[in-house]
């Protein structure tokens, strides 16, 4: 996996995790780019293969601080702890 690289303005969970949705967003729009590029025959099979290697090391690694971040969230009774005021009536 490639470590995740937060800014230094981040760093409580929600933003954390914040921050991990948009860059796996990013990474999903260049992965749809690269794609194009090896249809249209702007990139070889070799660069779109080598580029495939390190978009999933980087995909893995948003997924799994993702799942990480979200387990916090999950149980962070600070956040909320009752559904009572979670929905208006």
């Amino acid at each position: 996996m490639i470590k995740i690289k937060y800014p230094q303005n981040i760093t409580n969970s929600g933003n954390k995790t914040a921050f991990l949705y948009r860059t796996q967003e990013l990474l999903r729009l260049e992965h749809n780019k690269h794609g194009k590029d090896f249809r249209e025959g702007k990139i070889t099979e070799k660069k779109w293969e080598d580029y495939l290697k390190i978009f999933d090391k980087k995909s893995d690694s948003l997924i799994s601080d993702i799942l990480k971040y979200r387990n916090m969230l999950k149980n962070d009774k600070t956040i909320n702890d009752d559904l009572s005021n979670s929905f208006e009536e």
